[in-house]
């Protein structure tokens, strides 16, 4: 059978012209170098774009999808895998970050290449996609280290340690998620890879990160009363986010449940800060739970005091809660830092929100 096969294929050979047999020769080529490019056609989101990604995923990939660095062997970005990037996940800012280990040959308007000289040690990378790697939460953090200022690390690094995600196919709206990472993750990547550029200011940037945070207003407000005088914020330094207490009788029969969960908690001033937003809170019975515990809190020797969303933006009004806390401490508010004024005006004009890294009007 092979024998006449090629027979068969010799006869047709002698039928076809020059032509048709040049036209051949070349879909060969073709088909060669589709097959050849075809490692080129993977993508690996950087820094920007990569946190994009996390702050929209409802939940981590599994271990299963954690690959090493080895991935980016031969890893140059394309037109059509850039293209195919924005059909995937539309609601990535443009242009997208991607990593790559070769100095590009053109520049691409639909991309920003950061080159990696240094990898990971780790898998630290993981397949979201077809084609498609985004770098770990660990490596995402330190990757925004190059070029995120002090305030927005802090807060992208409490987003990767929250609770929260918002759900871009539903217009940005707020969900709720296991934490991607922890601090203690981030310090061993830090320590297992301390050459990768980044590193220090992420090392400068972490004991400020607050794990467990449900929302980005709760994220914000842990780091205006939690930071140090020298970045901006009010030093309150026993903060806890969604620190899980168990009341006393009579204030589990107030809040009808046996724990009751405090947005922001000052244990030694025995105060609690509760953001109430009108966006958030739209139900009857949420509003109900939400003044049960109010009133529970109290029943317990709580002071609660209620942030609305007209004033976590207001530095004024959210010095006076500090002040507070420091009364009910016997103590008094004074910052002791030159750099507090002018630290605390960039904190603020900073803001909680995270609508620049998610497109809520996604592109068609």
């Amino acid at each position: 059978m092979p024998a006449v096969g090629r027979s068969a294929r010799q006869k047709m050979m002698h039928l076809l012209s020059a032509e048709d047999i040049s036209c051949i020769a070349l879909f060969r080529e073709h088909v060669a170098n589709i097959s050849f490019r075809m490692p080129r056609m993977r993508l690996i989101l950087f820094g920007i774009s990569a946190f994009s990604y996390w702050l929209c995923a409802p939940s981590a990939p599994d271990a299963s999808c954690k690959v090493s660095a080895k991935i980016l062997k031969n890893c140059e970005p394309v037109l059509e895998a850039l293209r195919h990037l924005g059909r995937l996940f539309p609601f990535l800012p443009r242009p997208h970050h991607v990593s790559t280990t070769s100095h590009t040959k053109r520049p691409l308007s639909e991309a920003i290449c950061h080159l990696m000289v240094r990898m990971p040690k780790g898998k630290d990378f993981c397949r979201v996609e077809s084609g498609v790697f985004v770098s770990c939460p660990e490596l995402c953090f330190v990757q925004l280290a190059q070029s995120l200022s002090f305030h927005e690390l802090v807060r992208a690094g409490n987003v990767l340690c929250g609770r929260f995600y918002l759900d871009a196919g539903k217009g940005g709206e707020l969900g709720q998620r296991e934490p991607l990472t922890s601090k203690r993750r981030i310090e061993a990547f830090l320590r297992a890879n301390p050459g990768i550029k980044g590193v220090k200011e992420a090392r400068r940037a972490l004991p400020w990160v607050t794990e467990g945070a449900a929302s980005p207003p709760e994220a914000f407000l842990a780091m205006v009363f939690g930071l140090p005088y020298r970045y901006g914020g009010f030093q309150l330094s026993d903060l806890a986010v969604n620190r899980r207490l168990r009341p006393s009788h009579k204030a589990q029969q107030i809040a009808r449940r046996t724990t009751l969960v405090p947005d922001i908690l000052s244990a030694d001033a025995r105060l609690a800060i509760e953001y109430d937003s009108t966006a958030e809170h739209t139900s009857s019975s949420q509003l109900t739970r939400d003044a049960q515990k109010r009133l529970a809190l109290e029943a317990d020797g709580y002071k609660v005091v209620t942030v609305t969303a007209g004033q976590i933006g207001s530095s004024g009004e959210m010095r006076r809660i500090a002040e507070q806390c420091y009364r009910r401490r016997g103590k008094r508010f004074r910052p002791q830092s030159k750099e507090f004024a002018n630290q605390q005006a960039l904190l603020f004009r900073m803001g909680w929100s995270l609508e620049d890294y998610c497109l809520k009007e996604q592109p068609r």
